[in-house]
């Protein structure tokens, strides 16, 4: 995983502009989702073509979670954006969401076009910075700064799910039965040879 953090004086600009750092209090895990994209093998295998090994330090704890929240909505992706002609805004729309919890790689490409587009769309946006991954820490930092000055809120997945609690405890994401597919060290199958962004639920009540 990347060890970079945002600068001292990219936080001072932005507590100077809206008195915070961070923009939320508490998220509904009710309207919120969890979305994972490109954690497949042609980015995350050894040698793969779009190779980014920093991705595979994700692997283990992004399918941690995953087995215990609820559902595994696949949606095909055909430009960098998640939103960019496929029916991911409408599977968002059906469900309720209103909050997107951003995951997977690469973090400066796919992920941010995802998080630009979603505040445009008045989404409500947040970064895990542990659990995107870049080439380099270098465009992992100017995305992690782009998207906390404009675009949306920067925190880790242990602060994220924090914010998810409900009346100060720990909120238990609902088991639906849902077991990640594919190999025990890879969110996909060998041959899934797509670009894929997948949605999960936190809360099923």
């Amino acid at each position: 995983m990347h060890k970079v953090e945002i600068r001292r004086e990219i936080a001072e600009r932005v507590f100077a502009r809206r008195g915070r750092l961070h923009l939320f209090d508490a998220l509904d895990p009710k309207r919120s989702a969890l979305v994972v994209i490109d954690m497949q093998n042609a980015f995350v295998a050894p040698g793969a073509p779009m190779e980014v090994p920093a991705a595979r330090a994700l692997v283990a704890p992004i399918n941690r979670l995953a087995a215990e929240l609820r559902g595994d909505l696949r949606v095909a992706k055909n430009r960098y954006s998640a939103f960019i002609k496929n029916d991911f805004e409408k599977t968002l729309q059906q469900r309720g969401i209103d909050t997107l919890l951003i995951a997977g790689t690469k973090t400066n490409v796919c992920c941010e076009c995802t998080a630009r587009d979603a505040m445009m769309l008045d989404y409500k946006v947040v970064l895990l910075s542990d659990w995107t991954a870049a080439l380099s820490d270098e465009e992992q930092r100017a995305t992690l700064e782009n998207v906390i000055q404009q675009f949306g809120d920067v925190l880790t997945a242990n602060e994220a799910l924090t914010l998810l609690d409900v009346g100060g405890k720990p909120q238990p994401p609902a088991r639906a039965g849902y077991q990640v597919h594919g190999h025990r060290n890879s969110l996909f199958p060998l041959r899934r040879p797509d670009p894929l962004t997948v949605i999960y639920g936190f809360h099923s009540d």
